[in-house]
Protein backbone atom coordinates (compact mmCIF):
# COMPACT_ATOMS: atom_id res chain seq x y z
CA UNK A 1 0.00 0.00 0.00
CA UNK A 2 1.29 3.47 -0.88
CA UNK A 3 -0.74 5.48 1.63
CA UNK A 4 -3.81 7.65 1.40
CA UNK A 5 -4.90 9.19 -1.88
CA UNK A 6 -6.03 12.79 -1.74
CA UNK A 7 -8.24 14.95 -3.92
CA UNK A 8 -7.55 18.68 -4.22
CA UNK A 9 -10.60 20.88 -4.80
CA UNK A 10 -11.38 24.58 -4.64
CA UNK A 11 -12.21 25.84 -1.16
CA UNK A 12 -14.49 28.72 -0.21
CA UNK A 13 -11.94 29.80 2.42
CA UNK A 14 -10.13 32.93 1.13
CA UNK A 15 -7.04 32.23 3.27
CA UNK A 16 -6.61 28.70 1.88
CA UNK A 17 -8.08 28.38 -1.64
CA UNK A 18 -7.31 24.64 -1.92
CA UNK A 19 -9.22 22.00 0.03
CA UNK A 20 -7.54 18.62 0.57
CA UNK A 21 -9.83 15.60 1.04
CA UNK A 22 -9.13 11.89 1.41
CA UNK A 23 -10.25 10.29 -1.85
CA UNK A 24 -12.34 7.50 -0.24
CA UNK A 25 -14.30 10.12 1.75
CA UNK A 26 -14.89 12.44 -1.21
CA UNK A 27 -17.69 12.48 -3.77
CA UNK A 28 -15.20 11.22 -6.37
CA UNK A 29 -15.04 7.80 -4.65
CA UNK A 30 -18.75 7.29 -5.37
CA UNK A 31 -18.64 8.44 -8.99
CA UNK A 32 -20.24 5.26 -10.40
CA UNK A 33 -23.23 5.65 -8.05
CA UNK A 34 -23.65 9.43 -8.45
CA UNK A 35 -24.31 10.62 -12.01
CA UNK A 36 -24.21 14.31 -10.97
CA UNK A 37 -20.46 14.19 -10.24
CA UNK A 38 -18.56 15.38 -13.30
CA UNK A 39 -15.35 17.22 -13.99
CA UNK A 40 -15.94 20.88 -14.88
CA UNK A 41 -12.73 22.71 -15.80
CA UNK A 42 -13.13 26.35 -14.82
CA UNK A 43 -11.03 29.36 -13.94
CA UNK A 44 -10.82 30.81 -10.48
CA UNK A 45 -13.46 33.47 -9.77
CA UNK A 46 -12.33 36.94 -10.84
CA UNK A 47 -9.88 35.73 -13.53
CA UNK A 48 -9.96 37.80 -16.72
CA UNK A 49 -9.01 35.95 -19.90
CA UNK A 50 -7.32 37.36 -21.81
CA UNK A 51 -6.29 40.09 -19.45
CA UNK A 52 -7.71 43.37 -20.82
CA UNK A 53 -5.25 45.21 -23.09
CA UNK A 54 -2.78 42.33 -22.91
CA UNK A 55 -1.73 41.39 -26.43
CA UNK A 56 -2.10 37.84 -27.69
CA UNK A 57 -1.15 36.28 -31.02
CA UNK A 58 -4.84 35.69 -31.65
CA UNK A 59 -5.48 39.44 -31.97
CA UNK A 60 -2.11 40.42 -33.48
CA UNK A 61 -2.19 41.76 -37.07
CA UNK A 62 0.06 38.96 -38.41
CA UNK A 63 0.42 38.94 -42.22
CA UNK A 64 3.05 36.29 -42.80
CA UNK A 65 5.11 33.60 -41.08
CA UNK A 66 8.74 33.07 -42.10
CA UNK A 67 11.01 30.29 -40.90
CA UNK A 68 14.74 31.07 -41.06
CA UNK A 69 17.90 30.10 -39.25
CA UNK A 70 18.85 33.30 -37.42
CA UNK A 71 20.74 31.97 -34.38
CA UNK A 72 18.65 33.17 -31.43
CA UNK A 73 20.38 33.04 -28.03
CA UNK A 74 18.99 29.99 -26.19
CA UNK A 75 20.56 29.46 -22.75
CA UNK A 76 23.72 31.25 -23.90
CA UNK A 77 24.10 29.23 -27.11
CA UNK A 78 23.07 30.00 -30.67
CA UNK A 79 19.95 28.08 -31.74
CA UNK A 80 20.56 25.28 -34.24
CA UNK A 81 17.18 25.21 -35.95
CA UNK A 82 15.02 27.53 -37.98
CA UNK A 83 13.05 30.16 -36.05
CA UNK A 84 9.43 31.19 -36.72
CA UNK A 85 9.32 34.93 -37.51
CA UNK A 86 6.00 36.75 -37.57
CA UNK A 87 5.49 39.73 -39.89
CA UNK A 88 2.96 42.31 -38.74
CA UNK A 89 0.80 44.67 -40.80
CA UNK A 90 1.95 47.82 -39.00
CA UNK A 91 5.05 48.84 -37.14
CA UNK A 92 4.70 49.22 -33.40
CA UNK A 93 3.53 52.66 -32.30
CA UNK A 94 6.24 54.93 -30.86
CA UNK A 95 6.72 54.72 -27.10
CA UNK A 96 6.07 57.77 -24.94
CA UNK A 97 9.13 59.47 -23.45
CA UNK A 98 10.89 57.60 -20.63
CA UNK A 99 10.12 60.43 -18.20
CA UNK A 100 6.37 59.79 -18.57
CA UNK A 101 6.80 56.02 -18.40
CA UNK A 102 8.91 56.37 -15.24
CA UNK A 103 6.18 58.39 -13.50
CA UNK A 104 3.60 55.78 -14.42
CA UNK A 105 5.49 52.51 -13.80
CA UNK A 106 8.12 53.01 -11.06
CA UNK A 107 6.73 51.52 -7.86
CA UNK A 108 4.20 49.30 -9.61
CA UNK A 109 3.93 45.58 -10.26
CA UNK A 110 4.21 44.31 -13.85
CA UNK A 111 4.00 40.89 -15.47
CA UNK A 112 6.64 39.76 -17.97
CA UNK A 113 7.96 36.71 -19.89
CA UNK A 114 4.85 35.92 -21.87
CA UNK A 115 3.24 33.34 -22.07
CA UNK A 116 4.33 32.06 -18.63
CA UNK A 117 4.03 35.29 -16.73
CA UNK A 118 6.31 36.30 -13.89
CA UNK A 119 5.54 39.11 -11.48
CA UNK A 120 8.06 41.93 -11.18
CA UNK A 121 8.39 45.21 -9.28
CA UNK A 122 9.55 48.23 -11.32
CA UNK A 123 12.24 50.13 -9.42
CA UNK A 124 13.99 51.93 -12.31
CA UNK A 125 13.56 52.80 -15.97
CA UNK A 126 15.97 54.21 -18.55
CA UNK A 127 16.33 55.22 -22.17
CA UNK A 128 19.47 56.01 -24.15
CA UNK A 129 20.07 59.32 -22.33
CA UNK A 130 18.63 59.17 -18.80
CA UNK A 131 18.19 56.77 -15.87
CA UNK A 132 15.13 57.15 -13.63
CA UNK A 133 15.39 55.33 -10.29
CA UNK A 134 12.65 55.58 -7.67
CA UNK A 135 11.99 59.13 -6.51
CA UNK A 136 15.63 60.16 -7.09
CA UNK A 137 16.57 62.95 -9.47
CA UNK A 138 17.02 61.58 -13.05
CA UNK A 139 20.64 60.71 -13.83
CA UNK A 140 21.86 61.89 -17.25
CA UNK A 141 24.36 59.65 -19.03
CA UNK A 142 27.58 61.18 -20.39
CA UNK A 143 28.10 61.26 -24.20
CA UNK A 144 30.15 58.05 -24.27
CA UNK A 145 27.53 56.15 -22.30
CA UNK A 146 24.71 57.60 -24.43
CA UNK A 147 26.33 56.25 -27.60
CA UNK A 148 26.81 52.84 -25.99
CA UNK A 149 23.16 52.76 -24.82
CA UNK A 150 21.87 53.78 -28.28
CA UNK A 151 23.73 50.88 -29.85
CA UNK A 152 22.26 48.46 -27.29
CA UNK A 153 18.65 49.63 -27.75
Amino acid sequence: KFGETYVLTRSDDKNDPVKKEIFNESKWARIEKDASVTFHPELNPGTDVPTPCFPTLKVAPVTKLNRRKIGINVFGLSSRYRTALLEMIDDLPPLPPASLLAEKFIGTTVYFRYPFLHEGFVCSLCDSTTLYRGKDKPLKYNNEMQEKRKSQL
